[in-house]
C-alpha cells in the first residue's frame, strides 16, 4: 500500500507536508515482475557531483520522510563500504559525529576523495549513485523502501494517472537449484504470444547464459518493440529450443475468476490496480449467478495496489475501521467503504505466499479479523504499511515508507509478514510438476469447514 504523491528532492530540514492522500498505488510488483537494468559500462573518470547528487537526495528523503527516525550512522556506513566495493579502494572515513547535516558533510567529502582516487572505472553515470541508494535502503530492511531504475519509474509514473500498461517480457521465475526456471507465464504478455512456459528452464537469452544468480542482469529491461531470442528447454523436452519474444506495452489482468469443484468460486487477483473493486464485484456477480456457495479469494504473488478500502468493503460491514496507517507525520485511520455493494456472506478462504504484500496483506487481516476467514498458504511479504515515490533528480524513484499498517486489534505486520493458519509451503518443484498444494489445502480447508453446517 502506498502513498499516491510524487515528492520533490529534498532535505532534511524540510519533511513532506500533506501527505494524507489515501489512495493506493501498485507497490511490491515492480520488484516481483521487472527485473533490474544492465548499465552500459565505459571505463572513464566518474562525475562526482552528479553521484553525490542522486545519493544526496536519497539521504536527505530518508532522513525526512522514513516513518521511523533512520540510523543514519548506519545508513552512510554501508553506503560507504558500497562505494569502497564499486570502486575498489579503500579510506577509511572519519567518525560521522553527531547531526544529520554534519554526518552527511563527513560522508560526502569522503566519497569525493574515494572517486578521486579510483580513477577512471568501469561504471556508467549513476551506477555508483543507485549502488549507494541500495545500500540504504537495503540498511532499513523494508521491503517498501526501494530504490526504482528508469524503466520501473516509468512505469510507476504512469501508474499513477491511470495507466497500467506494462513493456516487460512478462514471465516470474523461480530458483531450482541455482538455475531460472518460469514460474508463471504473465496472460496476454510478450512472454506468452512468442510461446514461453510454465516450467521452462531459462538457459540463454540472446546468446547470454541464464542463472538464477544473473538473471537480473541478463533479462534486462526490454524496450518496447525490441526482439529477443530465448533458449529454453521445455518440461519433458531433450533438446534446448529457440523462443521468439517480441517486446510489446500490455495490460496485465488485475483479476481472474472461475468455478471449481462445481460449487466454490475461485478469484485470483494479481494486482489492485485502479478499479479493483469493480472487477471484484464483477466476479462475484456472475459467480452467484453459477450458484457457488463458497469462495476461494487468491492473493497469491498479489504485491499491492489501489482501493484496499473498497475491496475489504466488500467483505466486511460498510464503516468499519479495519486499521490505521501509523507513522512521524500521519495517523490515519482505514475505512472500510462498501458503495452501495451488498457485504459479501459466503464462507471464504483467502491464499497467500511469500510474495503477497501491502495491500493483499491489509485486506487478508481484515478478512481474519473480521470474518474470522482462514489464511492458508505461506508467510507473506510483510510489506504492510504505505508509501510513497521520491524523485531522484536523475529520472528514477526512492519508494519510501512513511508509516506502517496496525490492524484494528494493534497486530503489526510490517517486516515481519503474515503467517497463516494454515501452513504449506509450495516448492520449485510443486511449480514444475504443475502441483498446488496450497490450493489442495485451501479446497479441504473450505469443505471440513462447511460439512458441519451442511449436516446440520
Amino acid at each position: 500500500y502506498t502513498k499516491e504523491r510524487v515528492l520533490p528532492r529534498m532535505n532534511a530540514s524540510h519533511p513532506a507536508r500533506g501527505t494524507r492522500s489515501l489512495l493506493l498505488v501498485w507497490s511490491l510488483t515492480v520488484l516481483l515482475v521487472f527485473p533490474g537494468i544492465v548499465p552500459v559500462h565505459a571505463a572513464a573518470p566518474l562525475d562526482a557531483d552528479r553521484e553525490v547528487k542522486v545519493v544526496k537526495a536519497a539521504y536527505d528523503n530518508l532522513v525526512a520522510l522514513y516513518y521511523t527516525t533512520p540510523d543514519t550512522v548506519a545508513l552512510l556506513t554501508n553506503a560507504h563500504d558500497e562505494a569502497e566495493k564499486q570502486l575498489g579502494v579503500q579510506q577509511p572515513m572519519p567518525p560521522l559525529g553527531d547531526g544529520t547535516k554534519a554526518q552527511w558533510q563527513v560522508f560526502e567529502t569522503n566519497l569525493r576523495g574515494l572517486i578521486a582516487s579510483a580513477g577512471a572505472k568501469d561504471l556508467a553515470q549513476y551506477d555508483l549513485a543507485h549502488s549507494l541508494v541500495g545500500s540504504m535502503t537495503r540498511t532499513l530492511g523494508d521491503k517498501h523502501t526501494y530504490w526504482l531504475n528508469q524503466t520501473q519509474s516509468d512505469d510507476d509514473r504512469r501508474r499513477r494517472t491511470g495507466d497500467t500498461s506494462i513493456v516487460n517480457y512478462g514471465i516470474i521465475s523461480v530458483n531450482v537449484d541455482g538455475q531460472a526456471y518460469v514460474k508463471q507465464v504473465v496472460e496476454n504478455s510478450p512472454a506468452q504470444t512468442g510461446g514461453l512456459r510454465p516450467a521452462d528452464h531459462l538457459l540463454a537469452l540472446d546468446g547470454q547464459p541464464i542463472t538464477w544468480e544473473n538473471r537480473n542482469t541478463v533479462l534486462i529491461a526490454p524496450q518496447e518493440g525490441s526482439v529477443h531470442m530465448f533458449t529454453v528447454l521445455h518440461a519433458y523436452d531433450t533438446a534446448p529450443a529457440t523462443v521468439t519474444v517480441t517486446i510489446r506495452k500490455y495490460d496485465r489482468l488485475a483479476l481472474t475468476y472461475r468455478v471449481v469443484n462445481g460449487h466454490t468460486g475461485y478469484i485470483q487477483t494479481f494486482q489492485f490496480f485502479r478499479g479493483i473493486a469493480d472487477r471484484f464485484d464483477e466476479a462475484l456477480a456472475e459467480l452467484h449467478r453459477q450458484n457457488v456457495d463458497s469462495l476461494i479469494i487468491d492473493f497469491r504473488g498479489n504485491g499491492g495496489g489501489y482501493e484496499v478500502d473498497r475491496v475489504a468493503g466488500r467483505f466486511v460491514p460498510q464503516g468499519t475501521t479495519i486499521g490505521k496507517s501509523l507513522g512521524r507525520q500521519t495517523d490515519e485511520p482505514f475505512i472500510a467503504h462498501a458503495n452501495g455493494k451488498p457485504q459479501e456472506t459466503l464462507p471464504i478462504i483467502v491464499l497467500m505466499d511469500e510474495s503477497s504484500g501491502s495491500a493483499s496483506e491489509i485486506t487478508a487481516l481484515a478478512l481474519r479479523e473480521f470474518r474470522n476467514v482462514t489464511l492458508v498458504g505461506s508467510k507473506t511479504a510483510g510489506a504492510v504499511g504505505s508509501r510513497i515515490p521520491a524523485e531522484l533528480g536523475d529520472g528514477t524513484l526512492l519508494a519510501i515508507t512513511i508509516s506502517e499498517y496496525v490492524s484494528a486489534k494493534g497486530s503489526s505486520f510490517n517486516r515481519i509478514g503474515i503467517t497463516p493458519d494454515v501452513i504449506v509451503e509450495r516448492t520449485p518443484q510443486d511449480v514444475l510438476a504443475a502441483r498446488d498444494p496450497q490450493m489442495d489445502a485451501a479446497l479441504s480447508t473450505l469443505a471440513s469447514q462447511m460439512s458441519p453446517a451442511l449436516a446440520a
